[in-house]
């Protein structure tokens, strides 16, 4: 299965810092000097990396994230002729699995 990985400094020093994080729209923000910077494509490589964070910051926890879904707009027919002809259509959100690079839905990441 194709994916992506993202890693995480979860901590502030020695604790775990997530739950006092700011809160927006349902979730936690995470602070900017936690953001990650780098898309991992394989999950080998995502936890050798959390591996090495970790050795290299001793007391501070790393997570891997993995990618399950993406959002994005798809085409969509508004109007058809009576000959079955598009001739109006619009953008539509759908989310799609992240999935095998062999199908037809194969997400490049």
């Amino acid at each position: 299965m194709a994916s992506a990985f993202v890693i995480i400094d979860v901590t502030e020093g020695d604790r775990f810092h997530a739950p006092s994080w700011a809160r927006r729209h349902g979730g936690l923000v995470i602070p900017e000097r936690r953001r990650p910077t780098i898309l991992q494509g394989d999950r080998d490589v995502a936890d050798t990396e959390a591996l090495r964070l970790a050795a290299a910051h001793p007391g501070h926890q790393f997570v891997v994230f993995q990618a399950a879904r993406v959002a994005h707009t798809v085409k969509v027919p508004t109007h058809v002729t009576l000959g079955g002809k598009i001739f109006a259509e619009r953008d539509q959100a759908v989310l799609s699995d992240v999935c095998d690079p062999d199908s037809d839905d194969f997400l490049p990441f």
